[in-house]
């Protein structure tokens, strides 16, 4: 029974199956007394399509494409066979990329005025890299065995980036709303039901709390459910679906522009017509699932791979991401030798 107690509570211990693939992110069973996990985590993230505040789904306009590369450097543990502390670091890159687009050629006779014709040249595309936002989570356990119900509070805090703002300003020069993160701070709570199925070697894990966002956007609902499959005893396959929805409406930090026609090309370009000003906030919903596999080659070593995808929202790009990612765990790390 010791062996078989200690074989899932590693499981739910330290399998990361959450909506950032973190190990802060992990199941509801808290790590065990004076045992540290460290974590690295990659991410690579795409996409072309968007969802419109209203909910539309369509292509980015202007031949439009997202990327992001994200480094995740995380840490638990577990101060009391209750209690545990993590730590998140995130670093990124992002890159936005969009056909140019002419606002307006100089009205001039001929030779044209070059420094005026490139000035008159709209150009989106972008690249950032830096540390983005770092996460502290504590979580403790009221409940611990084969069924686990644990509270889990979460802070977010960005690192000091530049925060993001409105696609134009308000003369309708080009800004940019690309940025590392949203540059503001979240305090979120939530509640953690896990149980597992012996017979099966099956686990499942719900969530349902509120996230409180700091600094304009508006706050938000989020849950999420999560199922996990031994297959055998070195494999782990596990699929999950999160959701966040935005309850208050957040500040207007600038402008951006959305196309009212699907797969906007620069040359069709007509302001005002096909191409529409609107004002720009940080309020976003949106319903992500995900799939992948656990493997455990020894014991304190894991190795993860996943797929994720948005499959709906609000003012959220359709963002599909592969991760892949590494834990280790010290048995031990603080605890008094025994004479």
């Amino acid at each position: 029974m010791d062996s078989f107690a200690r074989s899932f509570t590693t499981l739910f211990a330290f399998t990361a199956i959450g909506l950032t693939a973190s190990a802060a992110a992990a199941s509801p069973w808290t790590v065990p007394k004076d045992k540290l996990l460290l974590s690295l985590n990659y991410d690579f993230a795409f996409a072309q399509n968007e969802f419109l505040a209203d909910g539309t789904y369509q292509s980015y306009p202007l031949e439009g494409r997202f990327t992001s590369s994200t480094l995740r450097i995380g840490g638990r543990y577990g101060f009391t066979s209750r209690f545990e502390l993590a730590a998140e670091l995130t670093v990124k890159t992002v890159t936005y990329s969009a056909d140019p687009i002419i606002i307006a050629l100089p009205d001039e006779p001929d030779p044209i005025d070059l420094p005026a014709a490139r000035a008159s040249v709209t150009d989106f595309s972008n690249t950032l890299v830096g540390p983005a936002d770092l996460f502290l989570t504590g979580r403790y356990n009221f409940v611990r065995g084969l069924f686990a119900f644990a509270n889990e509070t979460r802070l977010k805090l960005p690192t000091g980036y530049e925060k993001p703002s409105g696609t134009f300003t308000e003369t309708f020069e080009v800004d940019d709303d690309l940025a590392l993160g949203d540059g503001q701070t979240d305090l979120e709570d939530s509640l953690l039901f896990g149980v597992f199925v012996p017979m099966t070697k099956t686990f499942g894990r719900a969530d349902v709390g509120f996230r409180l966002r700091f600094g304009g956007p508006g706050h938000q609902a989020i849950g999420a459910l999560r199922i996990g499959q031994f297959v055998g005893q070195h494999v782990v396959l596990f699929a999950g679906s999160s959701a966040t929805y935005t309850v208050t409406k957040g500040d207007v930090i600038g402008q951006t522009f959305v196309s009212n026609v699907d797969d906007l090309q620069a040359a069709d370009v007509e302001v005002g017509v096909n191409t529409i000003p609107v004002d720009f906030r940080l309020d976003k919903d949106f319903l992500h699932v995900e799939g992948g596999v656990l493997f455990l080659p020894s014991p304190g070593v894991e190795l993860q791979a996943s797929y994720s995808q948005i499959i709906w929202g609000a003012n959220v790009a359709a963002i599909q991401s592969v991760s892949i990612g590494t834990a280790i765990h010290f048995d031990n790390l603080t605890a008094e030798s025994e004479e």
